[in-house]
């Protein structure tokens, strides 16, 4: 699903609650539905590459986990975060490589 498609739904469904509050929710609901469907997808794809039936590369691996910290990124509240390091602050989330160490609560 395409993320300015999403917002456009959003939008026409808070608008939808002024004249009829029982059709936004529905809507919502399935708005909700469709983006949870989406959601699945994506992480049965990213499992899929993992399951090639020979064992996966660790530039694979790291892509995958890569896009698994993109997930989780996605479904955490937006906190403020601790004080980085220079060396931390020129580099992005997504921009780590394979002899980075990964921290699980980062």
């Amino acid at each position: 699903m395409e993320v300015d498609h999403i917002a456009q739904r959003w939008h026409e469904v808070k608008a939808t609650f002024v004249d009829d509050p029982t059709l936004a929710v529905r809507e919502a609901d399935q708005l909700v539905e469709d983006l949870l469907r989406a959601w699945n997808e994506r992480k049965r794809r990213l499992s899929d590459r993992l399951t090639t039936g020979s064992e996966p590369q660790t530039e694979q691996l790291r892509q995958v986990l890569r896009d698994y910290q993109r997930m989780v990124d996605a479904l955490l509240p937006v906190e403020e975060e601790e004080p980085r390091t220079a060396h931390q602050h020129n580099r992005s989330r997504d921009e780590f490589s394979a002899t980075d160490t990964v921290d699980p609560l980062d």
